[in-house]
């Protein structure tokens, strides 16, 4: 889902020759994470954490949470973050509330995810505004009110994410989606006004998604249909995207159409592991067709590609 731009935000006065020591340590490390340095970035940020600076205890939550110089720890990079968060960093908020939603380093919580995305989205964050609306408009972890999710992504859309203004247009027309981060990168100011967040990836889906799609056949068939309206109109991209959505959720219908996308280049890159991925899942499934499909695209591949389709497609995902 797994479609922002990234927001970056310099604070130049980390940089300048009169800089407190602190100021300078946390320079310092930014230099070192920017070099892949990262155990160097780990142990300068870490004294400045312990000592209240909220960024450093926001990028000591980056570190942790993807393993970079250090041994990955869910759950002390839930602690960092909410230490960041509760001293006003914003992007900790915000990934926090992603670690709430899948049950990641903290037990799986919806409702608290939503208290994270709503401290941030009060003081003006784009992504945990449109998130937030999600949250009100599917009714998960808070009372369904299809009123305050249009204000949140009226909000979201105010605050320059472009995406809000396409889920309102569509409000009516299909289940909307979480934009889950493809990655967290540190924030590049120690004083940040505006969040930095990396690119998201359209998508990429989260498990919390998948599991709450796939316990929802209307908005499964919904986003069928809707992949299968694109694919005729001929928008094989807009029809992969739908298709990928209800085939991360197990439908077989999504999973052949997508896995025929794939190995016939239509919207995507021409990709036969991908192809096998799909279409293997789509037969798993019961799929009647899609066995057929799945010779046919063996028959072109040599046996060496055909053992590294295999591979690929049982490796844990």
């Amino acid at each position: 889902m797994k479609f922002v731009r990234t927001f970056i935000c310099l604070f130049i006065a980390c940089f300048l020759p009169f800089a407190s020591p602190a100021r300078a340590g946390f320079a310092e490390a930014l230099s070192a994470f920017d070099a892949g340095d990262y155990q160097t970035a780990y142990d300068e940020w870490l004294p400045l954490a312990n000592n209240g600076d909220s960024a450093a205890q926001r990028n000591i939550g980056h570190l942790l949470r993807r393993g970079l110089g250090i041994p990955q720890d869910l759950q002390n990079a839930a602690l960092w973050y909410e230490r960041a968060a509760q001293a006003g960093q914003i992007g900790a908020a915000v990934n926090l509330a992603f670690m709430y939603l899948d049950g990641t380093g903290v037990p799986q919580d919806v409702r608290k995810a939503a208290d994270w995305f709503r401290l941030a989205a009060r003081q003006g964050h784009a992504l945990a505004s449109y998130n937030l609306g999600v949250l009100y408009d599917r009714g998960w972890g808070v009372v369904r009110d299809p009123r305050r999710a249009q204000d949140l992504y009226i909000q979201a859309d105010r605050l320059g994410l472009t995406l809000a203004d396409t889920r309102l247009a569509r409000l009516s027309m299909e289940p909307p989606e979480l934009v889950i981060p493809a990655q967290d990168n540190p924030v590049l100011s120690a004083v940040e006004t505006v969040s930095a967040d990396p690119v998201m990836d359209r998508w990429r889906t989260s498990k919390f998604q998948i599991e709450a799609l796939a316990a929802d056949p209307q908005a499964l068939r919904e986003l069928l249909l809707a992949g299968r309206t694109a694919y005729l109109q001929g928008e094989f991209l807009a029809a992969a995207e739908k298709w990928y959505r209800a085939a991360e959720a197990g439908d077989p219908d999504a999973q052949y159409g997508l896995g025929q996308l794939y190995m016939r280049g239509q919207g995507v890159d021409q990709d036969s592991k991908l192809a096998y991925f799909w279409l293997s899942r789509a037969v798993a499934s019961g799929h009647m067709e899609a066995n057929g499909v799945l010779q046919e695209l063996l028959s072109a591949m040599t046996p060496q590609e055909i053992a590294a389709a295999a591979a690929a497609a049982a490796a844990p995902r």
